[in-house]
Order: C-alpha cells, then sequence, then structure tokens
C-alpha cells in the first residue's frame, strides 16, 4: 500500500491511514478469529502445573498465529502447542491448541491473568488479532485443620499426659505429628505416636483422631508447670501448629512409712509383746510402707521392695541383710508390710541391767522407682539372762526303814556335789526335807546360810511375810525349802486346807519366794504335794492333788498381779506325766504349757534309782507299773514367758557310795547305793549355758552285764571253769565266753523282778556287787580258813563281795567304774573284816588278808558308756 503522501514508507512520527477497497471501491467485510478457552482450571496450588485449552478458527483465512500471556511471575508458560504447517481451521472445524503454565512456590492468594492471543492470515497478510483473557487463583496449599486439642491439665509425678489431637487437611492428608514439651530437664518424654504410613484419607467428614501420651519422670521432688503441643504436617508439607497445652505435675509423693514394731517369732513367739528383749532373741521388726499419687487413688502405685540397715556408731554390729528385700509379684500393694528377722547377738553384758541400743533404718521402694524418706528405729535389747531352777527331792524323811539311816551319809554326798551338782542353778527348791538338822547341814554346806539366801522349812520358822492357813497341830512340817543364789526379797508359806492321810499330818503346802535377777523378777512357788498313802486311807489322793493345785491357782491370782514378772511353779507334784487325765489337769490349772523334757525318762525311777528300787521293789506297784516322772517345773503363761522352757531330769552320782541299813526279806543289813535320793533331781531353764550338764552323769546301757576282769598286765581273766560249777580260774580265754561276767549293785538278784529295764547304770568304789557267770552261777566261797576259793553258786552270791576302783598305785578313784578301770576286789562278812581277792594257783580266791598290797589288779574290760545327751537344746553360749 502507498501512502497518501505518494511515499513507499512514512517516516518515523507520521501515521498512516490504510484503506482498503474492494474493486468495485467499496468497504470489504473483515471477520476476527474466534477463540474460547475449553475446561478452564479454577485455581493452581504452588508448584503445580496447569493446563489452558482453546479452540481457534477464522471465516475468511486459517489462523497462522497463537500467542500466550501471564501478568503474574508466579505462573510462567512451560510450554504450548504450535499451529501445525498447512493447518486449517473453521468455524466447523477449529484449531484446538493447548498451554501449560507452571506455579511457582508461592505462599499467598493470588490470581493470574492469561491472554491468549491469535491472527488468521492470507497471501502472506496478517490478519487482524484476537485475544482471550482468563484468570486463575493462585491458591496456596490449604493447612491442616485442628479440630480438637486437648491434654490432661494435672498429672502427679510418673504419671501419663493424656493428648487429644482431631484433625484433616482440606487439600491434601495429613502425613505426620511432631510432638513438643518445653519441660526444662528431660521430665517429660514425648510419645512415639506418628501417622500410619497407610493413611492417605482424611476430611472434614472423616477425622484423624490422635489418642497418645506423655511420660512424666518418676520421683519429681517440686511441683512442675509445663507446656505440651503437636506440629501437624500435611502430605503437601504444610503444618499447623496446636496451640501450647499447660500441664502441672505435682511432685511425686514417695512411699511413706507407718509405725514400726516389734514382734516375737520362731521359737520365741510364744512370748508375751509387752516383754523386753534381750540377747539372743529372734524377733521380726516391720513397718506397714503405703505408696500413692498426689492426685489419683491409692491402689495405682505399688510397693516392690524395701531395705533395713543398721546406722554407723552402735557399739554391737547386726548380722542384716542390708540387700534390697524384693516382694514377689503377687506380693506387691498399695500397702505392704517390710518385716525383717533378726536373732539378735550376744552381747556379753550377762549379769547386768545395761542395755544394747540399736539404730536400724528402713527405706522402701515402690514400682515407680521411688524412694521413701529413711525411716529410723531404735531398737532397746535387755542383756541375757535367765533363772535355772532345780527341784529335789532330798529323802530326807523320818522313816527308819530304807534311807532312814542313810540321811548324814547322803547330806555329806550332797555337799560334796555343791558344784558339780548345784553349782548351775540359782534356785533350788528342796522337798522331802523334813529333818531339820539335816536340812541345817545341807542349807550351810550348799553355800546358803545367809538368811536372805534360804528360807525355813515349810511349816517352821517365823522369818515368813505372810503365813496362810497355818493351825498349828500337824506332828511334822512341810518339808520345802528354797534357797537362791539371789536375795530373797519376799518369804510365804501356805499350808493346804486339803490333805489326807499320813499326809495330813504334816505342814504339807507351798513356799512363795520373790527375788530378782539381773533386770527380771521371779516368783517361785515351791510345793510337794499329797503322796500316794501308804499307811493310812486316803478316799481320793489324786483329787486332793487337784485340790491343792487349785489352792495354788487362787494364791497366785490373789497376790501376783505384776505380768512382767515370771511365776514358776516347781516341785514333787505327785503326779505323773504319763497320767492322761491328772497331767492335763495340773497343766490347766496351773496356765502352764508342756515343757520340753530331756535326760532321764522318769524322776521317781525304781529301775534306774538303786534307793528307788530297793524301797519299793516288792511293792505291788512297782510289779505292775512304769517308773513315774513325777517332779515338774512349770510356768505360769498368765505372766513373763520364758524364752524356751526345759526340764532335764539328771542321774547325780555320789562321790563315794552311799552305804545305809535296810530291811530286806526281814533281814536288816548294809547295802551300798552310788545315789543320794529316790528321785532324781530336775532342772529347768531357758538355754543351755555353758554351766548346765548337757550329758547324763551316767552311762544308760546295760555295760556291766558283760564284764571281763584281766589280771594287769596279763592276758589272763577270772575265768570259769570246765564245768559251770568248778572252782574260778584265772586263765586265757578258751573261748566258751566264761571270761564275761553280769556284775549287779542292788538288792539280791535272786529277788529281782522280771523287769528288763532294772539293771545298774554305776558301780562305785567300795561296793557291794553280784557277780554272775554266763551260766548263771554266782561267785560264792566258803568263807572258811581253809576255803578261800570260788565257785559259781547256782542258787546265792556271796554277800558281801566289794569291788574297789583303784588306779595303777592302788589309790582309789571316785567314779563309776568304767572300761579300763583297776579294780581289787575284796570279801567278808557282816561281823569280819574284808580280806582281798587274788589270783592263785592258776585259780580266783580270797588271800586271807586284809593288806589291799595282797589283793591282784584286774583291768575292766566292758563297753563304753552310753550316755544321755541333750546338748541338742537352744544354747546361749554358742
Amino acid at each position: 500500500a502507498l501512502s497518501d503522501q505518494g511515499m513507499a514508507s512514512a517516516p518515523n512520527g507520521v501515521n498512516l491511514t490504510v484503506i482498503a477497497r474492494k474493486d468495485d471501491n467499496t468497504l470489504p467485510n473483515i471477520s476476527k478469529p474466534t477463540v474460547e478457552f475449553m475446561s478452564l482450571p479454577i485455581f493452581v496450588h504452588p508448584e503445580e502445573t496447569i493446563t489452558l485449552t482453546v479452540e481457534a478458527y477464522s471465516t475468511n483465512a486459517n489462523i497462522e498465529v497463537i500467542e500466550w500471556k501471564t501478568d503474574n511471575s508466579d505462573l510462567s508458560l512451560l510450554n504450548a502447542d504450535d499451529i501445525p504447517t498447512g493447518s486449517t481451521d473453521s468455524k466447523d472445524k477449529p484449531l484446538t491448541l493447548s498451554a501449560e503454565f507452571q506455579a511457582s512456590d508461592f505462599v499467598s492468594l493470588e490470581q493470574a491473568n492469561i491472554t491468549v492471543i491469535v491472527r488468521d492470515g492470507s497471501a502472506g497478510i496478517p490478519g487482524i488479532p484476537t485475544s482471550k483473557n482468563a484468570t486463575i487463583d493462585l491458591k496456596p496449599w490449604s493447612k491442616p485443620t485442628l479440630v480438637k486439642v486437648t491434654a490432661t491439665p494435672e498429672v502427679s509425678s510418673g504419671q501419663t499426659i493424656a493428648f487429644e489431637l482431631d484433625a484433616f487437611d482440606e487439600d491434601s492428608y495429613i502425613s505426620h505429628v511432631n510432638w513438643f514439651t518445653d519441660s526444662p530437664n528431660g521430665e517429660v518424654t514425648l510419645p512415639s505416636y506418628d501417622v500410619p504410613s497407610g493413611h492417605q484419607n482424611d476430611s472434614a467428614d472423616n477425622l484423624l483422631e490422635i489418642d497418645t501420651f506423655f511420660e512424666t519422670k518418676d520421683g519429681l521432688l517440686n511441683d512442675l508447670d509445663v507446656n505440651v503441643w503437636a506440629e501437624v504436617t500435611s502430605f503437601n508439607g504444610t503444618q499447623s501448629i496446636t496451640e501450647k497445652q499447660p500441664v502441672k505435675i505435682k511432685k511425686a509423693v514417695r512411699p511413706t512409712i507407718g509405725v514400726m514394731t516389734h514382734a516375737y517369732r520362731g521359737d520365741h513367739q510364744h512370748l508375751n509383746p509387752t516383754q523386753p528383749i534381750q540377747d539372743n532373741d529372734q524377733i521380726t521388726i516391720s513397718a506397714t510402707a503405703s505408696a500413692e499419687t498426689a492426685t489419683a487413688g491409692p491402689d495405682e502405685i505399688k510397693i516392690t521392695s524395701y531395705r533395713w540397715s543398721q546406722m554407723p556408731g552402735d557399739e554391737v554390729e547386726l548380722t542384716l541383710d542390708e540387700y534390697e528385700q524384693s516382694i514377689p509379684a503377687q506380693d506387691q500393694k498399695n500397702t505392704v508390710e517390710t518385716p525383717i528377722n533378726i536373732t539378735l547377738p550376744k552381747t556379753g553384758k550377762d549379769g547386768s541391767e545395761s542395755e544394747t541400743i540399736y539404730n536400724l533404718k528402713l527405706i522402701v521402694t515402690d514400682e515407680r522407682g521411688l524412694e521413701s524418706e529413711a525411716k529410723e528405729f531404735e531398737l532397746r535389747v535387755k542383756p541375757h539372762t535367765q533363772l535355772n531352777v532345780m527341784t529335789a527331792n532330798t529323802f530326807l524323811i523320818t522313816s527308819t526303814t530304807v534311807g532312814g539311816n542313810g540321811k548324814d551319809a547322803r547330806v555329806d554326798e550332797y555337799i560334796k556335789l555343791k558344784d558339780e551338782l548345784f553349782g548351775f542353778a540359782d534356785v533350788i527348791a528342796l522337798t522331802e526335807a523334813f529333818t531339820e538338822n539335816h536340812v541345817d547341814k545341807l542349807v550351810n554346806g550348799l553355800g546358803f546360810a545367809d538368811p536372805s539366801l534360804h528360807t525355813s522349812i515349810l511349816g517352821t520358822g517365823n522369818d515368813w511375810d505372810l503365813t496362810e492357813n497355818d493351825n498349828g497341830w500337824q506332828v511334822k512340817s512341810g518339808g520345802v525349802v528354797v534357797l537362791s543364789r539371789y536375795p530373797i526379797t519376799y518369804k510365804a508359806q501356805h499350808i493346804f486346807s486339803e490333805k489326807c492321810a499320813e499326809d495330813g499330818m504334816a505342814m504339807k503346802g507351798f513356799v512363795h519366794v520373790k527375788l530378782k535377777k539381773d533386770w527380771k523378777t521371779y516368783n517361785i512357788i515351791a510345793t510337794h504335794t499329797q503322796a500316794d498313802p501308804s499307811v493310812f486311807n486316803c478316799s481320793d489322793a489324786n483329787a486332793t492333788r487337784l485340790a491343792q493345785l487349785q489352792e495354788i491357782r487362787n494364791y497366785i491370782d490373789r497376790h501376783i498381779s505384776d505380768t512382767e514378772e515370771y511365776v514358776y511353779v516347781v516341785g514333787d507334784i505327785n503326779i505323773d506325766k504319763g497320767d492322761p487325765l491328772g497331767y492335763p489337769a495340773m497343766l490347766d490349772m496351773l496356765n502352764a504349757p508342756e515343757p520340753k523334757y530331756a535326760g532321764m525318762k522318769y524322776s521317781w525311777d525304781y529301775e534306774k534309782n538303786s534307793l528307788a528300787f530297793t524301797y519299793n521293789y516288792g511293792s505291788n506297784y512297782v510289779k505292775n507299773n512304769p517308773p513315774l516322772l513325777l517332779d515338774h517345773l512349770l510356768y505360769d503363761e498368765g505372766f513373763a514367758k520364758p524364752r524356751y522352757w526345759n526340764n532335764v531330769i539328771l542321774d547325780p552320782i555320789a562321790k563315794d557310795r552311799v552305804e545305809i541299813t535296810v530291811n530286806v526279806i526281814g533281814n536288816k543289813d548294809r547295802y551300798h547305793y552310788p545315789d543320794l535320793s529316790d528321785h532324781f533331781p530336775a532342772i529347768a531353764f531357758e538355754y543351755l549355758d555353758g554351766h548346765i550338764p548337757e550329758q547324763s552323769y551316767r552311762g544308760q546301757n546295760k555295760r556291766y552285764n558283760t564284764m571281763r576282769f584281766k589280771v594287769k598286765g596279763t592276758n589272763r581273766y577270772i575265768h570259769t571253769g570246765s564245768d559251770s560249777t568248778d572252782w574260778v580260774d584265772v586263765k586265757t580265754p578258751t573261748g566258751t565266753g566264761g571270761e564275761n561276767w553280769f556284775v549287779d549293785s542292788y538288792a539280791p538278784t535272786i529277788t529281782l523282778l522280771d523287769k528288763p529295764g532294772v539293771y545298774p547304770t554305776c558301780i562305785l568304789s567300795n561296793t557291794y556287787v553280784e557277780v554272775q557267770s554266763k551260766d548263771g552261777g554266782w561267785l560264792n566261797w566258803g568263807h572258811a580258813p581253809n576255803d578261800h576259793y570260788y565257785w559259781p553258786n547256782p542258787s546265792n552270791a556271796s554277800k558281801y563281795l566289794n569291788v574297789e576302783h583303784i588306779d595303777q598305785n592302788r589309790n582309789p578313784i571316785q567314779g563309776c567304774i568304767e572300761n579300763g578301770a583297776y579294780v581289787l576286789f575284796k570279801d567278808g562278812s557282816y561281823a569280819s573284816n574284808f580280806e582281798y581277792n587274788q589270783e592263785y594257783n592258776g585259780f580266783y580266791a580270797s588271800s586271807g588278808e586284809t593288806d589291799k598290797n595282797q589283793g591282784t589288779i584286774f583291768e575292766v574290760e566292758m563297753d563304753e558308756p552310753e550316755k544321755l545327751d541333750w546338748s541338742d537344746l537352744p544354747k546361749i553360749y554358742e
């Protein structure tokens, strides 16, 4: 086209107007291209791409140019379709062209205008452009929506903080949750919860619901205010942070320890709880421990362990298991007991009142690992002390039958045993102590002459603080005396109202003394109750005895009230332990538990006690009944109780045999005995203390049933002859057993009952013996000047055959003849002097000489003694 200025081109700044005309000089009808957006997107998220598609056509020509523009830098053209070469378009067949736009990582809501411009053309002449605009929202990704956020506002140390969170994401889904707290020193532990990997769907109608827990530290000693919160992240990376949830963590409530107490246990659990503790006691110390939280009920926390220990500085160290005492799972509770068992040591303070103080402490731990504050316990312990009490029926009766002429000798023997028999007894109750001169001698000889250390004989004297029921007409005393190594502070006597038979003529009753040993006070009631009658009739001796025990019971109830004192009832009670009615009735009436018996089986034992046998072997009772345990030492359970209570029946041996004139089978004669009374004494104690015997004094086996007598330094024995009645030889054993002899020291064996339990348990020097061969013959001789040889007499023994216990130099020896002893034999008659026996020309014969140097020394071969042993009783010295 030419300008109207006739120039082919227009200079700068000149506006040209071009007018196109048809051939007929009319203006042509020129149309613009048409363009329309197809399925126009509404928004785009950050970093997403969108595609816009248009349809375009031109009426007069074909679309030759398409151009895309955006007015927002956060949305840029990524790529666009080109117009295919040679393409044609029309209204019926428009071109479809697309362009892809890329959104940046924008953060705020914006809009972008996208413009598409199309041109058509013909014969190289461009047509008029047509444009179309589209508005696109640049929409940031949505953040997770937090619908519900809660946390437990207050918990106790060690409890969990419950955290609830409900959320959803509008554009995507929640993929991750982070947890936070501002606790300063790790007092709160974060939850481990995260969104499950398979979760890809949440919405306002389908919330993601989270229930989780923050853990709090056990044992916080102060309250703590903290915040907990969460950060919720969507799949697209947007995040929402919950508000901080305030939580108060209450300080931990430590386990608490209640009142500490002690109790006796084991062998000592029978003791009264109020009795003072002493050395060697078995005790349990315990306290009630409880655990609870600051905000919850008491059943939520359990005690799991505890630990006792001794505090430093104590003068005596206890043996304690100071390691943690774990409580078995099935026993773990909110409230538990925390026992520790202790056997207290000996402190060496015996005989004093000096206490030992132990300072202990207890710590308990609950299942949180939280320890209680240490609680201290002061244990005050008295030194060990015990009262060893003996009862001894002395057989000091006024009878002129058995024992009547032996009282002087027996009292002398008692005094010889001052230490061996009586030295370990603190209190001695003598019964059948009727003869005053003998009692005085015995009291003085045993070392109790001081008036504060003994009582008068029951029914005599005027030094009593109290006398009950003394009517003064009885012809004989009550025969009870109490000796004490500690000053007697109170003396009382009570005469029984109920008595019968010959006892009715005696001041039978009981003696009550009070004394203090170390820090303990003791009441001793010594008695000798109704005996079975032997001369006069008694309608019911058993009922009388029980009535007398009832008088003792009534007296205790009236006069002894301090339950911290000990009450012992001791003596010859004349009720047999084997009595199925009387024995339980006695224990019940005296409120006494059964003692632990040891030692000899019986206290009145005609089988093992030579005096009891001689005095009673002809009686119908002995023929038809066993021996009896009549002497008892009991304690009243209503008062302080001993730790143990042992009754040991002893079998003391005279130092020198006792010679007593007795009336046996109508003949008055002399007999020799190792026993001091027809009753064995009994000792009661709590512990073996290193002084109380732990074995019987003599062997209890039948070792005298087979004895051999060998000439000292040879192999020649006293031996039967070739015939059972031949002269007795002294020779080497022939293998026939002729060297074995049965030796007895009781009354003549021909009068013995058929009682297998009757046999000697001790033969002392200068004792009359009967020696029997294996064939049954008894050593005897003619007692004539020319008849000195012995033979086994089938019907009778030499009545005055006597054995002396010597050493190798012929010096006298005390004690039972045992295996390895040296002996001399001598023989004589009631009126003559003794002549010593000897080996003479191969025979056993009397030397006819009174000089012991003329007697042959024989060495004894016999079984070793088998003594009763009670060393397994509780000991205080170990």
